[in-house]
This record gives C-alpha cells, sequence and structure tokens, in this order.
C-alpha cells in the first residue's frame, strides 16, 4: 500500500514516512480485494476473527482483523 500524499499528508511527512517504512518500521499489512464482504465471509468462516464487520470509509469499505496472540 503506497503512503498517502497530500491532503491526508503534507509532501515533506510522506517523503518521511515512505523512508521509514522502506526500512521496515511499521507492523501493519494491508490487503486488497475486490469484494471486502466476501472475503470476510469467507474468512470468518475459517474462523479468523474482526475487530469489526467490513465498514464503509470515505477511502473504500474496511475492516480489521484482531491481532494474534503472543506465543
Amino acid at each position: 500500500m503506497p503512503v498517502p500524499g497530500p491532503p491526508m499528508l503534507d509532501k515533506a511527512s510522506s517523503a518521511w514516512l515512505s523512508d521509514l517504512v522502506a526500512k521496515g518500521a511499521g507492523g501493519t499489512l494491508f490487503l486488497e480485494t475486490d469484494d471486502c464482504q466476501a472475503a470476510y465471509d469467507e474468512l470468518s468462516a475459517r474462523g479468523v476473527m474482526f475487530n469489526d464487520p467490513p465498514t464503509a470509509q470515505p477511502y473504500g469499505i474496511d475492516t480489521s482483523r484482531q491481532s494474534l496472540p503472543p506465543t
């Protein structure tokens, strides 16, 4: 997922964040699908637990998965 630029982040902040991500910072993984609801339903049926159902956001539909417990 590309680092956002204006209007979400100014150019300097976007460049700074891009540099951090290139160095491996950030523990978030973003996945993209053409049908969030279908992917949510399929993964839920396989036992994946989500924090919330697919929800409309200004940038599209999204949901988030719970973190794995520490091992």
